[in-house]
């Protein structure tokens, strides 16, 4: 969809948003790059696989069953608009009336849209009249298959260069950025309670996103992922949930913990408590039997056993 609605992330379109400045082709750097020069690249790199996709292309309209005559001229259009020749129709002579109206049709749509699977239907009345005589596929699904061949070329087009693009950019700040965001998204997929549920759905990208996403996507998920972790930071606090903090005591470093009650008690802390909270009882205890042995009555010397034998 992007294709047909020209919609592919080029230079001229991120200066336009305002997330460039610059709007020339970064592979050639000669000209303003937008959907058309995408398809129309001279850099030797784009030239060589942009032979083997026409290639390609007049391979799948010859597997359709085309008419050599409309086969011949689609791809001289095609030629015509990556080389930016001037289109030139065919005389008017009897053979070629309704060609010249097919091509005639298809320079009011555009013949750059014939690209991107927009054809004029002038060319499936040519094909339906050659169907019928042997009876193979109709027009209207000839139509078709034809725009989803020439959709294919200028997809694979725009595929080739961004694999171009990106590898022109290896080792620089825009990958750096993608590699600490890739960190960033791991730990957090390891480390969940760092965010609130509610932003739990910032662990979900999958490794196409920090790959092949736009930059800016990646530095605005950055930003966010940083924001809600201040977040729930600051909530933990006011709540008193689980907080770790790290203070050094002569050169030792102690763990703190929070307890119920609010009240900060190191571990050393904890334990001298429970001791001396088992002594309390100990002598509790002590004090009890004490107490009851003093209120039990004497025994009298009169009713004292006799001595033994």
């Amino acid at each position: 969809m992007k294709c047909i609605h020209r919609q592919w992330d080029t230079s001229a379109r991120k200066k336009d948003w305002g997330q460039s400045k610059d709007d020339r082709c970064p592979i050639c750097s000669n000209e303003r790059e937008t959907c058309d020069h995408v398809l129309q690249c001279e850099e030797k790199i784009i030239f060589e696989a942009r032979k083997i996709f026409l290639r390609e292309l007049k391979e799948e309209l010859r597997s359709l069953g085309t008419k050599p005559i409309l086969l011949r001229w689609l791809m001289i259009l095609t030629y015509q608009f990556i080389g930016k020749f001037e289109t030139k129709v065919p005389p008017k002579v009897n053979g070629y009336k309704k060609i010249r109206r097919a091509i005639q049709s298809q320079l009011k749509l555009g013949t750059g849209n014939m690209l991107r699977g927009i054809i004029s239907f002038k060319w499936g009345e040519i094909q339906a009249r050659q169907d019928k005589k042997s009876n193979r596929t109709r027009g209207a699904s000839w139509s078709g298959n034809v725009a989803r061949a020439f959709l294919q070329f200028s997809q694979n087009l725009w595929r080739h260069r961004c694999e171009v693009l990106h590898k022109l950019k290896s080792g620089t700040q825009d990958e750096g950025i993608r590699a600490r965001c890739l960190t960033m998204a791991l730990n957090l997929q390891s480390e969940p309670w760092r965010l609130l549920p509610s932003d739990q759905h910032l662990c979900v990208r999958s490794l196409k996103f920090f790959t092949r996403a736009p930059i800016v996507n990646v530095k605005q998920w950055k930003r966010r992922c940083e924001v809600a972790t201040e977040l729930c930071n600051r909530k933990s606090t006011e709540n008193g949930a689980d907080i770790t903090k790290f203070f050094d005591r002569g050169c030792a470093t102690i763990m703190e913990k929070v307890t119920d009650d609010g009240e900060v008690r190191d571990h050393e802390t904890a334990v001298n408590n429970k001791v001396s909270l088992m002594k309390r009882v100990l002598d509790g205890r002590k004090k009890h039997e004490i107490q009851r042995k003093s209120h039990e009555k004497p025994v009298s010397p009169e009713f004292s056993a006799p001595p033994p034998l």
